[in-house]
């Protein structure tokens, strides 16, 4: 079990998440990619139709199912799905999302209240502590670099946010290095206070929206 004192330090966290889910995401990014090449030499115009958006919906689409299948094996993994939400719970410590990282770490994500809160690490809205014993949860990203010019995808990523458009820390994940190769990052920057979990969310494994 994670102590309460739980440190948002790179290295802590990429050791509390465990190579073998490390190399659960690096794999689902490789094979996502693969699925985009062969989708793109199959049905070429079909493929060209898509705008950027559509695009990264398909893209979204291949990793969530790759990314469910390599982790159905992961005790310690819940996948929680309600809608377009889309989540992995982690050690009931982490709450991790899929998205698109341009850049040095900015996130492509639609400004939404919820989502504004998850990259800032605020509780959602309605949140109440019950226990001081809950544990924290701390929100992630499992990305992969975008090559805009390209329309390609790069690396797996695993990053801390802090906002939409900066994160504290990102590490590029290699499935022959699940530990992490350090993507341009900010060891110099204060930790953010980590907030509490929620108590209001039904997480169930494999759930149906």
């Amino acid at each position: 079990m994670l102590s309460d004192s739980f440190s948002v330090d790179a290295d802590h966290v990429l050791e509390s998440l465990g190579d073998k889910l490390l190399a659960a995401w690096a794999s689902a990014v490789a094979n996502a990619t693969a699925d985009l090449a062969e989708y793109r030499a199959a049905l070429p115009s079909q493929a060209a139709a898509h705008g950027p958006r559509g695009m990264s919906n398909v893209i979204h689409d291949l990793l969530w199912q790759h990314l469910k299948a390599e982790t159905d094996d992961i005790d310690e993994v819940t996948v929680f799905e309600s809608g377009p939400l889309r989540e992995l719970i982690v050690h009931d410590r982490f709450r991790i999302r899929v998205k698109r990282h341009h850049g040095t770490g900015a996130i492509a994500s639609y400004p939404t209240d919820q989502a504004l809160r998850f990259y800032g690490q605020h509780p959602p809205p309605g949140q109440f502590v019950l226990f001081d014993d809950l544990p924290e949860m701390t929100n992630l990203v499992f990305g992969y670099i975008w090559h805009r010019e390209l329309g390609e995808m790069g690396a797996a990523t695993v990053s801390y946010p802090t906002s939409r458009s900066d994160t504290l820390w990102i590490r590029e994940i290699r499935p022959q290095a699940p530990s992490g190769v350090i993507v341009p990052s900010r060891p110099d920057a204060p930790a953010p206070t980590v907030r509490p979990m929620e108590t209001n969310v039904d997480t169930r494994k494999d759930s149906k929206a």
